[in-house]
């Protein structure tokens, strides 16, 4: 899933650093527009259609605040970028998912934009249910739309995972465990090992034999680590 994105800043400067980075460092995000200025902001949010707006908080013609209040919500979210640390509780009041002071440091550009990406997950999940939910996977011979009632276990080893779905099928994508459990928790998906994801639709009984595994609809046995042992246990009641 991509999130398109729009930056809204009165500094020519501040919108190229920060698509930069962004196209640098954080995967998932597609840069759809810019802007400089509150007027032609509100234009670009209603022809863009984004899923996420930068924004900066002093421009001409109007703050970020003042633009906001004249769209009157929207289906997107909103990020703060302002180098003015008393906008804070202003930008929380505002609903903003995240507000960055500048200069822009990168982990925290990266901390905001996951924070988007599982909140937008969550949205998804309220929008399709869990029969119809499908995971995009894209590899080299083209992309792919996996239900995600057909995934039994995502698998991950450092950047890249493996979905095990049914009728014993696998598939390599470049993408991290963490990335999948951000996407997949609010369909009851549990990570219930550092390089283990399971689908809970297809957990048929928990062992409690050496530790603890997951016994999934496939045959698989699936380590369960012992601070989560207690934890999946709940969940599963649930």
């Amino acid at each position: 899933m991509e999130l398109r994105t729009v930056i809204i800043d009165d500094e020519e400067k501040a919108i190229e650093v920060l698509r930069g980075m962004l196209v640098q460092f954080c995967r998932g995000v597609e840069v759809v527009g810019e802007a400089n200025n509150a007027l032609s902001g509100l234009k670009l949010i209603q022809q863009a259609r984004p899923d996420l707006v930068f924004l900066d908080v002093e421009m001409p013609g109007g703050t970020g605040f003042e633009m906001l209040e004249t769209l009157g919500g929207g289906n997107f979210f909103i990020v703060f970028t302002t180098a003015y640390a008393q906008y804070t509780i202003p930008a929380i009041r505002a609903g903003a998912t995240d507000y960055l002071l500048k200069p822009i440091n990168m982990d925290e550009l990266r901390e905001a934009v996951e924070r988007v990406k599982g909140k937008m997950h969550e949205k998804l999940a309220l929008e399709l249910p869990y029969e119809q939910y499908k995971v995009q996977i894209t590899q080299q011979s083209g992309t792919m739309f996996v239900p995600c009632a057909e995934i039994i276990c995502v698998e991950g080893e450092g950047r890249y995972s493996t979905l095990h779905t049914t009728g014993g099928k696998k598939y390599m994508v470049s993408r991290n465990l963490k990335e999948f459990e951000e996407e997949l928790g609010a369909y009851r998906f549990f990570r219930v090992h550092k390089s283990f994801l399971v689908n809970c639709h297809h957990v048929l009984r928990i062992s409690h034999a050496d530790g603890g595994f997951a016994e999934m609809s496939d045959g698989r046995q699936i380590e369960i680590s012992r601070r989560k042992k207690t934890e999946f246990q709940e969940f599963m009641k649930k």
